[in-house]
């Protein structure tokens, strides 16, 4: 459950499949639950600056 006091933290977590491809995750958690609210995993996730 989202409260008032809403803190998300986020992180790239990196990794290699296999065949050597890299493979990342960004993923969203709440600082409250502790649950976490999204993984995205791609093999390249593009930031803007």
């Amino acid at each position: 459950m989202l409260g008032a006091n809403l803190i998300l933290a986020y992180d790239f977590v990196f990794d290699a499949r296999a065949n050597g491809q890299q493979l990342k995750c960004l993923t969203v958690i709440d600082e409250y639950s502790r649950e976490c609210l999204a993984i995205d995993a791609a093999g390249s996730i593009l930031s803007v600056a």
